[in-house]
């Protein structure tokens, strides 16, 4: 029995598919009837980054009739840009041509490729890994969207002849842009399909194929099952019983209002005898030094972090995020589902900064959640859609994000202050505690049993 596991785009929802993936491979040797686990995704987003190939041997190719696919299967962080990322260079239409580029790929390498698929089997969570050319739809426009709408419909053909090739039983869709083709394709063609909503408020995709899937995976609301985190952050759980490392996280590509708050708030958090833990993105790396520089505050690298003098600690980018998130007492964040329900897995209290731009204000409805429950603080920050040529409007909007700003920035040193009388203490303890309490639950092992306990 083989399964397709389908979806990306960003981080988050990638995640997810490692941590099914992972729990998939956890049972190929208890389960005699689960066979190859095949992962579709697009070439655009993060999906080749996380899960491509640097190796034609080591996996079977299919192209799309018109366009190349990317294709690999590795396990672990994603690649850097800079790495290489195999492209088939013939277009076969029909099962029998994959086949024969399969077999000649394998003939012409001679024992040599064989070692080496061997190889790439046992490392890899995926048999085989498909990038289709496909794009989102949701943040386009005009002929531009009928363009990646006619891109997902010309997937349909590609899809199938992957079906044919693996012999798919079933479809795991773990949302995004990445998921359409193959999500389709499982209505289309009659395969059950599974979908996991990462979110507190479906995305489109979603919610449109919702009605067709064998069954909805969300962990928010009822009938909610445990978001499927990565098993390191559950390892890496620590009950926060005081604040002195506080955390401002704003991604891999950073976050200009969580960048603008660390700098702004640092003098004052250091006099106070905090440390600091700040990702400002990497290309906003070099910048941000030169900022602190600026206002004669000293940066350094996670291993310098170490000594007393070396109180923030500033990084562009990091695989292993979570290295740096277990020695924080409380994060200023993004609201993404990954990022909410590892850090809660940490036990590691947050005050939520939602993007303000998240298709359907999805990452305010996540931090909600939380919040409600009494686990966090939510700021919300306004979105800024003021003509460049107004010159008026421009001024008259940046003073009030100015504001804006400073209003948070009084709501962040207020709260981080509530935890530090004894009472605080004991309220921060309990946050924590509940946060771990809430993410304890292997979610990729529960929906695992689930899907094969359906297919069986």
């Amino acid at each position: 029995m083989a399964l397709l596991i389908t979806g990306g785009g960003t981080g988050g929802h990638l995640a997810i598919a490692q941590a099914l993936a992972e729990e998939l491979a956890k049972r190929k040797g208890q389960n005699d009837n689960l066979g190859e686990v095949v992962y579709v995704g697009s070439i655009s987003g993060q999906d080749k980054q996380w899960f491509g190939c640097g190796n034609l041997s080591a996996g079977i190719h299919l192209a799309n009739v018109s366009t190349p696919l990317h294709c690999g299967a590795h396990l672990g962080a994603p690649h850097s840009q800079g790495e290489n990322i195999c492209q088939s260079d013939t277009s076969p239409t029909s099962i029998v041509e994959i086949n024969k580029v399969a077999k000649n790929a394998n003939t012409a390498n001679g024992d040599r490729a064989n070692a080496k698929a061997t190889d790439f089997s046992e490392k890899s969570i995926f048999s085989a890994t498909y990038f289709l050319p496909t794009s989102g739809v949701v943040d386009k426009r005009g002929i531009a969207k009928i363009l990646s709408l006619l891109h997902h419909l010309k997937s349909l053909k590609t899809i199938r002849a992957i079906f044919a090739k693996h012999d798919i039983k079933a479809v795991i869709s773990v949302g995004g842009f990445s998921a359409a083709p193959a999500s389709i394709g499982a209505i289309v063609f009659g395969k059950p399909l599974f979908i996991h909503e990462q979110n507190a408020i479906k995305g489109r995709l979603n919610a449109l194929l919702s009605p067709f899937a064998r069954r909805v995976f969300s962990s928010f609301g009822k009938n909610s099952v445990p978001y499927p985190i990565k098993s390191q952050a559950r390892e890496k759980a620590r009950v926060r019983t005081e604040i002195k490392t506080i955390a401002f996280i704003g991604g891999s590509q950073g976050a200009r209002t969580i960048n603008h708050l660390a700098i702004s708030l640092a003098t004052t958090l250091l006099s106070l005898g905090f440390r600091i833990i700040h990702q400002c993105g990497q290309n906003e790396l070099e910048s941000t030094k030169a900022k602190y520089a600026e206002i004669g505050i000293g940066t350094c690298t996670q291993k310098e972090a170490d000594s007393k003098e070396n109180k923030l600690e500033l990084f562009g980018f990091s695989t292993d995020i979570l290295s740096h998130l277990e020695s924080a007492d409380i994060c200023i964040g993004r609201a993404g589902a990954s990022s909410v329900w590892e850090n809660a897995a940490l036990g590691l209290p947050m005050i939520y900064l939602p993007y303000p731009y998240a298709a359907s204000n999805h990452q305010v409805h996540n931090a909600e959640f939380f919040a409600s429950k009494g686990f966090g603080l939510v700021l919300v920050e306004s979105k800024n859609n003021t003509s460049q040529k107004d010159v008026q409007e421009k001024a008259q909007k940046e003073a009030q994000k100015q504001a804006e700003i400073e209003a948070m920035k009084d709501r962040i040193l207020e709260y981080i202050a509530s935890f530090g009388s004894s009472e605080g203490k004991n309220a921060l303890e309990s946050i924590s505690k509940s946060l771990i309490s809430l993410a304890k639950q292997d979610g990729a092992k529960l929906i695992v049993d689930e899907i094969l306990g359906e297919l069986n």
